[in-house]
């Protein structure tokens, strides 16, 4: 009898970031935060590449064991 992993669900990632104006004058608070909306929005690309590398990696690891 083979031992067949059970099925887990994966949340999906969920990441939201918006700029938007508020009131008048607004541009040039977005004008300001535009390099760091870039660098938040980078660094979270990083970390779910990381992420998902991770779980390839542990995946493509799980199934060699399993066979």
């Amino acid at each position: 009898m083979a031992f067949k992993p059970q099925q887990q669900h994966r949340p999906e990632p969920l990441l939201t970031l918006t700029l938007s104006p508020s009131a008048a004058g607004s541009q040039n608070i977005e004008e300001e935060a535009r390099p760091l909306f870039d660098v938040l929005l980078a660094d979270c690309c990083r970390e779910l590449e990381q992420g998902h590398n991770s779980w390839a990696a542990h995946r493509k690891e799980a199934t060699w064991q399993l066979r």
